[in-house]
């Protein structure tokens, strides 16, 4: 039986260690779970393969660095926050309940505790006239009011103090559960009527049937042969007809009933409130509310400054350095290697090569 019932229902104190915030919901039987943050997956090292290859090959020491960074707790941390999705749960709190966030409540109730304060102060002189208390009192309602309208049914506030100011004439905004509730109670109230009503009938027409068939013995007619044997009825005629008026009236009233019930739940499905209560309302809110994390691979990008300038001041970055100049070195090695080839080669062929011969032919 109670394998259909929300998780919150089942188990409050389970329901509350799974929420962020750890509130219960202000509706007992809804399923907050579906509404929950959630968790950011397993980071994926595939999709930032190739980009691992490109580093080992272009700068190995660097490769090796990145990879140490990523295999400590705090990258993983910071993944498990990040690639979470942002959920910003207080805004579906205020759309679906009327809920305001602890730092709303906390402005609005200091405001009003400044303007009661500031009341009970001028109730407090001498000298005040009717138009001034009138005027304060005046106020006050109105700041009770403001209030109550702001803060709507969300939490913060304690029911004594809500009581004591409902006391006052205060009338706070309800939820849009809350304005459905009354009319969904009705109905329900008169469903458990009808159902009453119905099971009666139903008894009733079994009563009757037994009753139709029932007798109290069997006797001889002293006038007739002693064998022949009479039937005595139960019931009268006009009691089994009684019972079976009042079977018919049970049936018709609990049919009656059926009518008005199908129109207050067309009122109600038709109401502008109707949409605010649904599941696919609250749905939609989540969506609207709700950022999705990064990818492993946006937040990979993201570490890749702060990488840079921690690597800057680890060893790899002098081994890096020197392998560069090493480099450096060997390169410009070989660049005056092919220099002097280059140049004695140029010395052989042009200017260093065989001389030309210079024949002088004599005078005849």
């Amino acid at each position: 039986m109670l394998d259909g019932l929300p998780a919150y229902d089942l188990n409050q104190s389970d329901f509350t260690r799974q929420m962020d915030p750890d509130t219960p919901p202000p509706v007992p039987g809804l399923q907050v779970s579906r509404y929950k943050k959630a968790e950011a997956p397993p980071f994926s090292l595939q999709s930032v393969s190739d980009d691992l290859m490109n580093m080992e090959i272009d700068r190995p020491e660097y490769a090796r660095f990145v990879q140490q960074q990523m295999g400590l707790p705090g990258f993983a941390e910071e993944w498990r926050r990040e690639g979470a999705e942002q959920l910003d749960q207080q805004a579906v709190a205020s759309a679906v309940f009327g809920e305001v966030g602890e730092e709303a409540f906390e402005q609005q109730k200091r405001r009003l505790d400044q303007l009661e304060a500031s009341y009970e102060s001028t109730l407090a002189r001498p000298d005040l006239t009717d138009e001034e208390r009138v005027a304060a009192e005046k106020r006050v309602a109105d700041a009770r009011q403001q209030f109550a309208r702001e803060i709507g049914s969300g939490s913060g506030i304690s029911p004594e103090e809500r009581k004591r100011l409902e006391g006052e004439g205060v009338e706070f905004t309800k939820s849009f559960l809350e304005q459905a509730a009354p009319y969904q109670e009705a109905i329900a109230g008169e469903k458990a009527k009808q159902a009453a009503l119905r099971a009666e009938a139903t008894q009733m027409a079994k009563d009757l049937a037994a009753a139709q068939a029932a007798t109290i013995g069997t006797v001889s007619d002293p006038d007739e042969d002693p064998e022949t044997i009479q039937t005595v009825a139960k019931y009268s005629e006009d009691e089994l007809a009684r019972m079976q008026q009042e079977m018919e009236a049970k049936a018709r009233a609990a049919s009656t009933m059926g009518a008005g019930i199908a129109g207050m739940q067309k009122a109600v499905d038709t109401s502008p409130t109707k949409w605010f209560t649904t599941t696919a309302f609250r749905d939609e809110e989540r969506r609207r509310q709700t950022t999705p994390g990064m990818t492993s691979r946006e937040f990979f990008e993201s570490k890749l400054p702060g990488f840079e300038e921690r690597y800057k001041e680890s060893p790899f970055f002098r081994m890096e350095q020197q392998r560069t100049e090493r480099k450096q070195a060997q390169e410009e090695e070989q660049k005056q290697r092919e220099y002097d080839s280059q140049r004695r080669r140029r010395l052989r062929s042009g200017f260093g090569g065989r001389g030309r011969t210079v024949v002088t032919r004599g005078r005849a």
